[in-house]
């Protein structure tokens, strides 16, 4: 018995009814029809799926209409228990019992078999054994409105191209001019290359004779899907135009998904893109549990829809005979044909474009960045959704922390550890200058930015090598990245830009020179990461919650938040007066209880100073102190991955022999005028009078001169 599709067996196959336990049936494809049932068909074809869905009851009586819209079926065989294959009342598969995870293809045809079998009902067995081929051996869609198809693999492997000759021969040998005077050899390449699909609809509405009028007339595959309207220069009557037009080119010509360029690193940032029709059958199937039941950071993510501020994710399962990505996920995942397919939350086409354009510039370029494989747009009516599609990741960052609430402290855990941050530290140096084959179309180079790094967009891979086998962790989710010329590279508003909320840098909020976004956007955002990183290494799950509260504040500008820097004002001015911004008490504090930590190991510390030193910076422009560039990021952080296996692992092990880190080292703070977003923010519920007061000290400005120190 074949998985996944349905076969000749010596008895009939009883099939479970989900919906109805105790009921079992036989399917139509295991019983012999009879071939002359008579169908009427409409006046005018139906034009949208409500309408073709009305004609479903009626076509369900014609062995010629097979559209399977009745409830998703287990076929058992008639010699095991019957029984309810849907015990969970959810999805009826996971990954692990989805039928098309291991489907296998039927036996190559027996050329004599068939001939003796066929010849006393034909002239040409050949294309009776085809045709009894195709009906016999389809892929069942387990969606309960979906039909049975055949994948672009199990169709190559019903009608091979010895199957083509075999039967131009017969045909040839009945018909005058099947030839059209090209040789069986010349008519069989033709056929094979270009008209295969076309001789397999002919076959199946028993006009195989007919193919070479469809030759002629250059009615290739290239064609399909035909119009609904569509009526084939008059070579075949209105009786079998509606089973092609309305049926058997839609499970024929099914969407399949390929690269581009090996790899998927395509220098042109080009990638598979698939235009999915209303009427085009679907090659995935959802594996997400129900939407009420999607717990976004699950252990695992595994069964579940995400919802995030740009689009949704669905865990599904591409049928193995409809994709040519094997290669790739053998590289990413270990859950074989398990994609992630993510539906924008916008139907704008623009929007689509923006989201896309950064994934295809750097996706499949870099480890730690994830790869898009596919983009696709489904039309239904006037409607359009966009879906991008990538390798399933076993889990987000925040899902992983909250997987392994208490991380064993060993040396093997510390060198993973370093080993990710430098890999993403790479991934976004990579990104800020991805150099001379990143080219507008005028030649200049480009520099592009991230724009949303935190735990939800950094996924994690368990399949990828690392050390102790761990798993790796990858960039994603590049909407909001952005590239620019040398020119414009920090010539953004910061107010103008979407960034998530408790991870972004104060020049968000600032107005003036510093108010502006640049690429140092992504290294206050890592520096965070790296930070709660390292909260959840040494104190767990529970430390990095408690880290989070220690930094809400609900004197701010927009209510309570744990941002990582703070806005105070002064002690005399106005609500238009200069504002002071500087990192917060509890996130520096948080930083030396770290470094103290009788579990710190040496190599942690020095990645500690680099994040308050370097990373978490407000930036000023007197004195000119600016975060460090993405760069020597990376190469500080190589240099720490190198002290990991120097000196028998002794930078893995707590030490004292680090020089103490001191709350009074503190940068000075940061005078700077709010933006027009910022100030509307303060505005509402006189926020301005609940904000914390700054009081004398010294400061630095953003505006290029000394500031007296005293407000």
């Amino acid at each position: 018995m074949y998985r996944g599709f349905c076969v000749e067996t010596p008895k009939l196959s009883k099939v479970v009814d989900p919906s109805y336990p105790s009921s079992l049936y036989w399917p139509t494809c295991c019983i012999s029809h009879d071939s002359n049932v008579s169908f009427q068909t409409p006046s005018q074809p139906p034009t949208t799926r409500s309408e073709l869905s009305t004609l479903e009851p009626k076509m369900s009586g014609n062995p010629a209409f097979r559209l399977n819209s009745g409830p998703t079926v287990n076929i058992i065989s008639s010699g095991s228990e019957a029984r309810d294959t849907n015990d969970s009342g959810g999805h009826l598969y996971d990954k692990n019992t989805h039928p098309w995870q291991t489907p296998i293809l039927p036996p190559k045809l027996d050329y004599d078999a068939s001939h003796a079998n066929n010849l006393k009902k034909s002239r040409t067995p050949m294309c009776e054994a085809i045709h009894d081929r195709l009906r016999d051996h389809s892929v069942r869609h387990p969606s309960s409105k979906s039909r049975d198809f055949w994948p672009r693999t199990l169709f190559g492997s019903l009608i091979s191209r010895k199957d083509v000759a075999i039967l131009l021969d017969e045909l040839a040998q009945t018909y005058e001019g099947i030839l059209d005077g090209q040789t069986i050899d010349e008519a069989t390449e033709t056929i094979s290359t270009r008209y295969r699909k076309i001789l397999a609809l002919l076959l199946l509405i028993g006009k195989g004779k007919l193919i070479q009028k469809f030759v002629s007339r250059g009615i290739d595959d290239s064609k399909l899907p035909f119009p609904l309207d569509y009526q084939f220069d008059g070579l075949i009557k209105d009786a079998y135009r509606d089973n092609i037009r309305l049926d058997y080119q839609w499970r024929l010509n099914v969407p399949f998904f390929q690269p581009l360029a090996a790899g998927l690193g395509s220098p042109n940032g080009h990638v598979c893109h698939l235009n999915i029709s209303e009427f085009d059958i679907q090659p995935w199937d959802r594996l997400d549990a129900k939407p009420s039941e999607a717990q976004k950071g699950a252990p695992g993510l595994l069964s579940v829809t995400l919802a995030g501020g740009y689009g949704e994710v669905h865990k599904i399962i591409i049928h193995p005979w409809q994709h040519d990505f094997h290669g790739v996920l053998e590289k990413w995942t270990s859950d074989k044909n398990v994609f992630a397919l993510k539906r924008l939350l916008t139907n704008d086409e623009s929007k689509f474009d923006q989201e896309t354009d950064q994934l295809k510039r750097f996706g499949g370029q870099h480890d730690h960045i994830v790869t898009l494989l596919s983009t696709i747009s489904l039309k239904t009516g006037s409607h359009k959704d966009f879906y991008l599609l990538f390798p399933w990741a076993d889990s987000d960052l925040l899902g992983y922390w909250q997987r392994y609430p208490t991380p064993e402290l060993s040396e093997d855990m510390w060198r993973w550890l370093i080993e990710q941050c430098c890999g993403i530290v790479d991934a976004v140096a990579f990104i800020h200058d991805p150099g001379s084959k990143m080219q507008n179309l005028q030649g200049r180079r480009l520099y592009g930015r991230h724009g949303d790094i935190k735990p939800e967009n950094v996924l994690w891979f368990i399949k990828r090598q690392s050390v102790g086998g761990r798993g790796a962790l990858v960039l994603s989710d590049l909407g909001l990245a952005a590239v620019h010329r040398d020119t414009s590279r920090s010539n953004i508003l910061g107010e103008a830009i979407p960034h998530t909320p408790n991870y972004r840098p104060p020049e968000c909020d600032m107005d003036g020179p510093k108010g502006h976004i640049s690429r140092s956007f992504d290294i206050w955002t890592m520096g965070c990461l790296f930070l709660e990183f390292i909260v959840w290494a040494l104190e767990g799950w529970d430390g990095r919650v408690n880290f989070r509260f220690d930094r809400c504040d609900s004197a701010y500008l927009n209510g309570e938040t744990d941002v990582f820097f703070d806005i105070k004002r002064t002690e005399k001015e106005s609500a238009k007066s200069e504002y002071v911004f500087q990192v917060k008490e509890a996130v520096t504090k948080r930083i030396i209880s770290l470094y103290e930590h009788p579990a710190c190991p040496r190599i942690i510390q020095r990645l500690l100073r680099l994040i308050r030193n370097e990373m978490l910076i407000v930036q000023s422009e007197y004195p000119l102190i600016n975060r460090i560039r993405a760069g020597r990021l990376r190469d500080e952080v190589r240099e720490l991955k190198k002290l990991c296996t120097a000196n028998n692992g002794v930078w893995l092990k707590p030490s004292k022999e680090e020089p103490p880190m001191r709350l009074e080292e503190s940068r000075a703070p940061v005078k700077a005028p709010l933006n027009g977003e910022a100030l509307k923010n303060l505005g509402i519920d006189d926020r301005f009078d609940k904000l914390k007061v700054f009081i004398g000290g010294e400061l630095r400005t953003t505006s290029g001169r000394r500031d007296p120190g005293t407000l």
